[in-house]
């Protein structure tokens, strides 16, 4: 089915990746963030903060983004600032923030990663890697199970999310692109076209993808299938156990082929934006399009989806609200349940049907032992 537009909101210029929580939307470019009613799109409220590079972070009522050179943290219901902290002094913070427990970790391009106390931003500890050709921290970090994964430089790090002490460290290339960990394996894409499953443990490699091109997009894992983007224009699954490649899609032209964008999985269907201005709807199994639908200009922002609603922003300075359908064309799984379905239907029918005839036959042979009875 073809989304709907249900709405979509001028910010100026080019929009990062929203966030949307308790039915508000917040989304921003340049200087300027807002909080957009999720229903109608209607300006709550808005605050120019300064330059920022990231797209914003919503928990508990908060607000976190990475400006030119602070981090801050604003009252999600007024738009306040709660606090602002400039960790290093200098270096963009072109990641977004993710906060985990009660604090908040963020990764600097010049500098590193830092935690910072979620409610007071004042700053924990701070972890510089170790640099190569000017390239620093562009992937924001993850948390799991109290460590922390990024990628810079000199590869993929692990620290202690308490401390901030170094557990390992996988020199096997360069990664802007933001991790994801899913079931005890680190999967990232780096800028020498390769994507990568590692132990999450030790960082020890499981298997690798190479691409045609750098993978700048943060992937996503659903049912055993993996989704990344690269910047030779394609969409890849891949088996999420031994790197095999499942299907690829081609969702823009080689003109656009600079963008790789996070795509993001919701029931059996995979979204995309596109460097062309289009947003891409697969099945996830098949990897066949499902539709597209033209956004103005290239996303410059992997979507969203709330309640099967999907929001993404455009370098045209829009944010766009569409109404889509999180169902895909059956999977066999699905298939796989309707036919249990129609065997437990047939099932039933049959034994209704044999009970039927053993209730005939009991009854005629009563009514014969009655009339044999009668006539004695």
């Amino acid at each position: 089915m073809a989304p709907t537009l249900l709405w979509n909101f001028t910010v100026g210029g080019s929009v990062f990746t929203p966030a949307i929580e308790n039915n508000v939307v917040y989304a921003g470019s340049g200087s300027d963030i807002y909080a957009l009613n999720a229903s109608d799109g209607s300006q709550l409220w808005k605050n120019s903060i300064g330059q920022f590079n990231s797209g914003p972070v919503v928990v508990d009522d908060v607000v976190y983004v990475g400006g030119f050179d602070y981090v801050l943290a604003l009252n999600a219901k007024t738009g306040a600032e709660l606090w602002e902290n400039q960790v290093y002094g200098y270096g963009t913070y072109d990641s977004a923030p993710v906060v985990a427990g009660s604090a908040v970790y963020v990764a600097a391009q010049v500098g590193g990663i830092s935690a910072l106390n979620a409610k007071t931003g004042k700053t924990l500890w701070s972890y510089s890697p170790e640099y190569q050709n000017y390239l620093g921290t562009f992937s924001s970090p993850v948390v799991v199970n109290g460590m922390v994964y990024f990628g810079a430089s000199r590869g993929v790090y692990a620290l202690e999310a308490d401390s901030g002490s170094l557990l390992w460290n996988n020199t096997i290339g360069y990664f802007v692109a933001s991790p994801i960990v899913a079931d005890g394996v680190i999967y990232i894409g780096s800028l020498g076209a390769n994507f990568y499953a590692l132990n999450a443990s030790n960082g020890n490699e499981l298997w690798n993808y190479s691409a045609s091109a750098s993978i700048s997009s943060t992937p996503d894992v659903a049912n055993g299938i993996v989704y990344v983007s690269s910047q030779d224009g394609n969409l890849y699954a891949l088996n999420a156990t031994n790197g095999d490649k499942l299907w690829n899609y081609t969702v823009v032209p080689s003109t656009y082929a600079g963008y790789s964008l996070s795509p993001i999985v919701a029931g059996n269907t995979v979204y995309t934006g596109s460097g062309n201005g289009e947003v891409y709807a697969f099945d996830a199994v098949s990897g066949s399009k499902l539709w597209n639908y033209t956004v103005g200009n290239a996303s410059l922002s992997g979507p969203i989806i709330d309640n099967s609603v999907l929001f993404i922003g455009s370098a045209d300075g829009n944010v766009y609200v569409l109404r889509v359908s999180t169902a895909s064309s059956p999977s066999a799984k699905s298939f796989n349940a309707l036919l249990i379905v129609i065997v437990g239907v047939f099932a039933a029918l049959i034994v209704a049907t044999v009970i039927a005839l053993i209730f005939k036959k009991d009854r005629k042979s009563s009514l014969s032992t009655l009339a044999t009875s009668k006539f004695a």
